[in-house]
């Protein structure tokens, strides 16, 4: 699994069926482990791609903040309007 918190919530939810020894887990937890999850992977997505953000250069300056004009060199703190339109486009799925 993926999602190390989503598989942590599911095994201290996981019940065992006496007669048939199957495990089974309550909607409830499962919908909670999968929000968990679901949470996780969007935090790993906007790490990710604030590290591959083509908008800044390799010595982390912001090619969006930066004025060239006036040689006001920005370096890149993530918190651009690039990066705030990704994570509301995210959020909105």
């Amino acid at each position: 699994m993926k999602s190390e918190k989503a598989k942590k919530c599911i095994d201290a939810n996981v019940n065992y069926h006496r007669e048939i020894a199957n495990p089974f887990i309550c909607l409830e937890y499962a919908i909670h482990a999968v929000e968990v999850a679901e949470q996780e992977m969007q935090e790993k997505t906007i790490e990710i791609h604030k590290k591959l953000c083509d908008r800044r250069s390799a010595y982390d300056i912001c090619y969006l903040q930066t004025d060239f004009h006036y040689l006001k060199l920005v370096l890149c703190n993530s918190n651009c309007n690039y990066m705030k339109d990704f994570i509301n486009e995210l959020n909105n799925k």
